[in-house]
């Protein structure tokens, strides 16, 4: 046995032991069994411990680094950021100002104004709060299967996804629950009792499910008529990845409120953002009652890094760049429709979803996947999806050879 692989193994050993001692085996490394350690990254792939061989790595931070793992051009952002300036309380910046103008530019609500924070779950939860100060309800109207983040409000938000059996949040704060095309729901919404509706455009942590179009629309002028918030939550599904800005703009819907995340902070900074119209704006409390402010929010860094990972993005949907990949790959995929139990392939954008019969189906897709080295997991309310989440700025080579991977994956499924 060479020195070089003695090492490598004694260096395993010890990085199992130190997890055993200090890390924590019942967050969401629980996904992998058994749980990996990331070493380094480029671009589409992932280098684990004790591996060699990368893995091409479809999950991309459950859509955070849009631009591939440690992009070039954002490390010189962040870099130039750094020499300049790092962080602040109490006091604005202009990255804060200008990506603030960008967004309010960028999102559909009206004259937006944007507030910004460390994570999703954080604006929703902020979101939720401001909307029971503006409207003096505390009753809520969400989706069944819907996800909105491990927070007190976005846990509530989510209990038909996460099946929880507590129905009350310590506010008083209550939810009522509806599936997704539901005219009971418009008919609540016109009671005027609610504060608002919490909705994902495509129900991310579902496995990209859309909404009935003409019911969401009916939503909306419903809201508008009760002084009902319509709250967008974007923070997966957002900032380009379906091929428009914000997802919501594909039903040309005007929210109240979009929340942003994940994407926003480009895989290298928690950064989200909350975007309200100048309407809703004007009716929240000031300072502390708003209860707007923690230590890292509104960060210089976080912002200037924001702007760039925006600018990009526009960029990119200008010239049709995520649309066009998103078509190559799920065109080829599509041909996959009838092997190793694949029933559909949907795809929005570079959001793509593969259905299988049921929920071992994806599930041995996924392990397959892994043994090839290739990333992917499986979601949904019945467990039965895999989601796959390209970075923006692949070439049209690497989506072939994505379409390539997930094909050999499925040849391989089928040989069981």
């Amino acid at each position: 046995m060479s020195e070089q692989v003695i090492c490598k193994e004694t260096r395993t050993d010890q990085r199992a032991t130190i997890r055993r001692k200090c890390s924590f085996e019942c967050d969401e490394t629980a996904m992998f069994d058994p749980r990996p350690t990331a070493c380094r990254a480029s671009g589409l792939y992932l280098w684990l411990e004790g591996d060699e061989v990368p893995y091409l790595d479809l999950i991309q931070g459950y859509s955070t680094t849009v631009f591939g793992h440690c992009d070039e051009e954002l490390a010189e952002q962040v870099s130039r950021t750094l020499k300049i300036l790092d962080h602040v309380n109490g006091m604005t910046s202009y990255s804060r100002e200008e990506l603030a103008h960008r967004l309010a530019m960028l999102t559909p609500v009206e004259n937006g104004r944007v507030y910004f924070d460390v994570g999703g779950a954080l604006v929703v939860s902020l979101a939720v709060r401001l909307a029971c100060k503006i409207t003096r309800r505390n009753t809520f109207l969400a989706l069944r299967h819907a996800f909105h983040g491990f927070s007190t409000e976005g846990e509530e938000l989510s209990l038909s996804f996460l099946g929880t059996a507590h129905h009350r949040l310590p506010q008083g704060i209550d939810i009522r629950f509806f599936d997704p095309g539901s005219e009971e729901m418009i008919e609540q919404i016109l009671s005027c009792r609610y504060a608002a509706i919490l909705v994902e455009p495509l129900q991310g942590a579902n496995g990209l499910r859309e909404l009935p179009s003409q019911w969401l629309k009916k939503v909306a002028r419903a809201c508008r008529r009760s002084e009902t918030l319509l709250i967008s939550d974007e923070i997966q599904v957002g900032l380009g990845r379906t091929g428009t800005f914000a997802a919501i703009e594909r039903y040309d819907v005007q929210p109240d409120v979009v929340t942003y995340g994940k994407a926003l902070g480009g895989g290298v900074f928690p950064l989200s953002a909350l975007v309200v119209s100048e309407s809703v704006y004007h009716r929240i409390p000031d300072w502390p009652s708003s209860a707007l402010g923690s230590t890292f929010s509104c960060s210089p860094l976080g912002c200037s890094i924001g702007m760039h990972v925006v600018n990009r993005i526009d960029n990119l949907l200008k010239i049709g760049r995520i649309r066009f990949l998103g078509s190559l790959i799920s065109r080829r995929l599509t041909s996959l429709i009838g092997q190793a139990e694949i029933t559909t392939v949907r795809a929005y954008g570079l959001g793509i979803a593969l259905d299988f019969g049921d929920r071992s189906a994806a599930r041995r897709f996924v392990n397959v996947a892994r043994d090839q080295h290739v990333l992917t997991y499986a979601c949904g309310a019945r467990g039965n999806t895999v989601k796959l989440y390209p970075p923006y700025t692949i070439t049209e080579s690497e989506a072939h050879l994505i379409c390539d991977a997930i094909g050999k994956i499925a040849i391989s499924v089928e040989m069981l």
